[in-house]
């Protein structure tokens, strides 16, 4: 497939020059067209009616009428077919089939329009399908997107105890031009929380009538709402209306939470000032067993000193709760349903209920039926009455239940570990450099190649991109073939498209689920033998009848590949799909992790993180002859005949082709395997276990299998755990001498030393329940240990809880071969990235810092920016590195 060019509507400076026609091949063998809407189009001649010879086509794309997109293309194969493929775009909306030649228009070109409805970067392939072969080559343009409504009233904290309702107003650019209902009069869109698209109304852009009423009854449970508004218009000579990026508003309904660093380690004896929010409630108590004057006491203003007296050698827990004066409810208290009538109350014994189990019964004075009274939430049941049974008059508050704490802090006394907090990232490092992502998704994953350029893996996307170490960011389509049903993509009435293949499960919950052309689960890219490595590993979830295909894909990217100019893909990338081991074909396999060792390329089928399915860890030799980057599921017996098949008893990978399976260790809780990393030196896959079990290994050589090593804590019901997971280890870096293992629930980082077998843990300090361990990287010439901090919130602000840090490794060694002589660990928090620039097509995001990678040979960081989307590159000054 082709290289693509670039459509602005004005000249852009850089690498690409302004080529608009398909002269020679590129490496990739798709031809790449650039072409811009105020440039002449020199066109290579036409092949003469009746020749017997072909020359290559001519394609381009250029913007009017703000959102229409002309793509134009010229054939010179007599005969021909023309088919246009979208490359990109997660919808794969094909313009299908075309004529090739236009005799009525001028040099008898053909054309047609597409018409966006949001900015961006679009592409497209030209398909030109003669009888004995087929030519492709592709165009891109980028189409400026309209200025976003500015948002006047509505966000921020709502009071679980005392819900209200809320307002959105705003005003869009623009809002004077023309009113609503005239042909380019401009109106605003609302995409409420947990919907899918967005409402049909049209709300005037500014005035009255410009906002938004969301009323106190949606407010129901402890967590974001998210709203996004956009501006939209239908401009002149367009056939379709046109938006602005969206803009989100966001409420988070809570309770009062700590706003100092938690994780904290501090040294014995000395007062310790923690603060806190007075938003919630009458009141807020503060809860210890060993930090307070007494177990619970009431606080006011937004601080509290902790005595030095009780700052004690050892891990100590504080909570914060809010409360409604005088009988609640709480943070950490729900109430049970008040009496409805008069009479007598029976009771069960205090202690856990889960929610909805009967915990007593009402018998009304008036001889009606018994009502039985429920938990009102899990957790420890109290009652106001004493004795097994009571008169109560209704209204009477009957019962409680005790839950989690609104927000808890841990606190390490004494530990040996020494935190720089919030050292400005300047010091070390040049102003930050943000570019943004042109393709859709999410940002997950990055990884620096040997010539320096960083690679960004989104989910929800079907594309890679490439940001050279001059900035500039290309994308390249994955690809994805069309469904035929066996027909021919030649001779196909104009207009008509094939819908793309879809392998994988996309599941919204309750909303919505069905099959996809695009993986929520994107979680891996590196670099294996000089080629780039990649996971689509499907659905997290899958459909809840489990019917539908969810399979995984493991793509490699070989930038040395020369390809062929026949294919509509980009022939440097190979697709194995991993084949299906169930009866019905879907797969399900969930694949997370990839790594490359002695010649096999391994791979983390989880199978699911929230199932009891086995897991298991699976290897192939890379080959050519396993890749099929065309392979429609769609097709019967597709994945029976595809050429990755798992290996047969007596067979292997090196001798037969095939993949090999391994189960995981049978236990009592599955184990979920999830991340890999290779470890040359011993011949040993490491492995994290995202149940929170384990770290294991398997001895690639053969001799040893599966070695599993117990996690001292698995933090299963702990604050801010999650689920079946527990603190859920997930990343993980192996050095000649450790295994560190990055928790992100509990942001924890395990060391596993190699020589004694023994685990050691740091605490990492973090700002707010939403910033989570995200992903490691190790810089090998510096012994650092890099890691995210991602705020995983969507309400937009808290611009700083996002960050990066790193641990020195070498005074973690020192300590474990000496003692606390040699120095405590130490680390380091940065502060003041927020102040990287947003880009225009995620206006008013904050960062939420993700994948991390160092380039070994400069040192420069480059972080996979969520929800900013936005590759984000950090160049260290001398002296820091190296």
């Amino acid at each position: 497939m082709a290289s693509q060019g670039t459509s602005t509507g004005k000249t852009r400076s850089g690498l690409l020059t302004a080529l608009t026609c398909a002269l020679a091949v590129a490496a990739s063998g798709l031809v790449y067209l650039e072409s811009f809407s105020d440039s002449a189009w020199e066109c290579a001649p036409m092949v003469p009616e009746g020749s017997a010879s072909s020359a290559p086509p001519c394609f381009r794309a250029s913007v009017f009428n703000a959102n229409s997109i002309r793509l134009e293309w010229r054939v010179g194969t007599p005969g021909a077919s023309v088919y246009l493929y979208s490359d990109t775009d997660p919808s794969y909306r094909d313009p299908g089939a075309q004529p090739a030649r236009c005799p009525d228009e001028p040099d008898s070109t053909c054309s047609t329009t597409v018409t966006v409805e949001q900015g961006g970067t679009y592409r497209w392939v030209l398909a030109v399908i003669g009888d004995n072969a087929s030519f492709h080559a592709g165009t891109e343009v980028n189409v400026a997107p309209p200025a976003v409504p500015q948002v006047t009233a509505g966000g921020g904290f709502v009071d679980l105890l005392r819900p209200q309702g809320q307002v959105l107003t705003w005003t869009a650019p623009d809002s004077d031009s023309a009113a609503i209902g005239s042909p380019t009069g401009f109106w605003v869109e609302v995409r409420p929380h947990a919907t899918v698209g967005w409402l049909p109304e049209r709300y005037p852009p500014a005035g009255v009538g410009a906002e938004y009423a969301i009323g106190a009854g949606t407010f129901q449970a402890e967590q974001e709402y998210v709203y996004s508004l956009r501006s939209c218009h239908l401009p002149a000579g367009s056939t379709g209306k046109f938006c602005s990026p969206p803009v989100s508003v966001g409420f988070r309904a809570g309770y009062d939470s700590f706003t100092s660093y938690r994780n904290l380690t501090v040294p014995p004896g000395e007062p310790l000032e923690i603060s806190f929010t007075n938003q919630s409630g009458d009141a807020r108590m503060l809860s210890s067993a060993t930090l307070l004057p007494q177990e619970v006491m009431p606080v006011e203003g937004t601080a509290f000193t902790i005595e030095g007296t009780r700052l004690t050698v050892g891990d100590h827990h504080i909570s914060l709760d809010s409360c409604l004066l005088p009988q609640g409810p709480c943070s950490n208290r729900r109430n049970a349903v008040p009496a409805e009538k008069s009479g007598a109350f029976w009771r069960r014994r205090e202690g856990n209920y889960r929610e909805g189990e009967e915990i007593g019964r009402l018998f009304p004075a008036d001889k009606s039926p018994m009502i039985s009274v429920l938990a009102p939430a899990t957790g420890e049941v109290h009652y106001l009455q004493s004795g097994p049974v009571s008169e109560v008059a209704a209204g009477d508050l009957l019962a409680y239940s005790i839950t989690q704490p609104g927000d808890l802090m841990t606190i390490s006394v004494g530990a040996p570990m020494d935190w720089v907090l919030a050292r400005p990232y300047t010091d070390d490092f040049y102003p930050a450099t943000a570019l943004a992502s042109r393709s859709k998704g999410q940002a997950l994953d990055i990884a620096f190649d040997t010539e320096g350029a960083a690679w960004l893996l989104k989910e929800y996307s079907n594309s890679l991109e490439r940001v050279s170490v001059l900035g500039e960011v290309e994308i390249l389509g994955l690809p994805m073939p069309r469904h035929t049903a066996g027909a021919s993509m030649a001779d196909q009435p104009p207009g008509s498209a094939f819908p793309p293949s879809k392998p994988f499960t996309f599941n919204w919950g309750a909303m919505w689920w069905g099959r996809s052309s695009i993986t929520s689960l994107a979680e891996k890219i590196t670099l294996i033998d000089n080629k780039i490595w990649l996971t689509q590993g499907g659905s997290l979830l899958s459909d809840p009848l489990r019917q539908l295909p969810n399979l995984s894909r493991v793509i490699a990217f070989n930038p040395e590949t020369a390809g062929s100019p026949t294919t509509p893909y980009d022939d440097r990338f190979c697709v194995y799909t991993m084949p299906a081991d169930d009866v019905d074909g879907r797969g399900d396999n969930q694949v997370i992790g990839v790594t490359g060792l002695m010649g096999r390329i391994w791979v983390a089928e989880s199978r699911g993180l929230l199932s009891e399915d086995q897991a298991y860890l699976s290897s192939f030799v890379p080959d050519p002859r396993l890749c099929d980057n065309l392979l429609t599921v769609e097709d019967a017996n597709a994945m029976q005949s595809q050429p990755m098949q798992y290996c047969a008893d007596g067979h292997s990978p090196e001798q037969d082709g095939c993949v090999e399976k391994l189960p995981l260790p049978s236990h009592e809780r599955p184990i979920k395997i999830a991340h890999l990393e290779a470890d040359p030196d011993a011949g040993l896959i490491w492995f994290t276990d995202a149940s929170g079990q384990f770290l294991g290994s398997y001895d690639a050589t053969g001799e040893s299998g599966f070695i599993l090593r117990r996690f001292s804590e698995d933090h299963l019901d702990a604050y801010d755990s999650i689920g079946k997971l527990g603190g859920f280890p997930w990343d993980l870096q192996v050095t000649t001498d450790a295994v560190y293992v990055g928790e992100y629930a509990s942001r924890h980082i395990l060391r596993f030393d190699k020589s004694s077998g023994e685990f050691s843990e740091i605490s990492v300090p973090y700002l707010g329940r939403h910033s989570k361990l995200h992903s490691l990287a190790l810089d090998r010439l510096r012994d650092r240990l890099w890691f995210t901090l991602a705020y995983e919130c969507a309400v937009p602000g808290k611009h700083a809880r996002s960050t990066i840090g790193y641990v020195d490794l070498a005074s973690w060694r020192r300590l474990l071969e000496t003692d606390s002589s040699s120095g405590n660990i130490s680390g380091v928090i940065y502060d003041g990235l927020e102040t990287a620039p947003a880009c225009e097509m995620h206006p008013g995001r904050h960062q939420n810092f993700r994948g991390i990678a160092i380039d070994p040979n400069s040192g420069r960081i480059a972080i996979a920016t969520g929800l900013r989307e936005q590759v984000t590159l950090l160049e260290p000054r001398a002296g820091f590195w190296p």
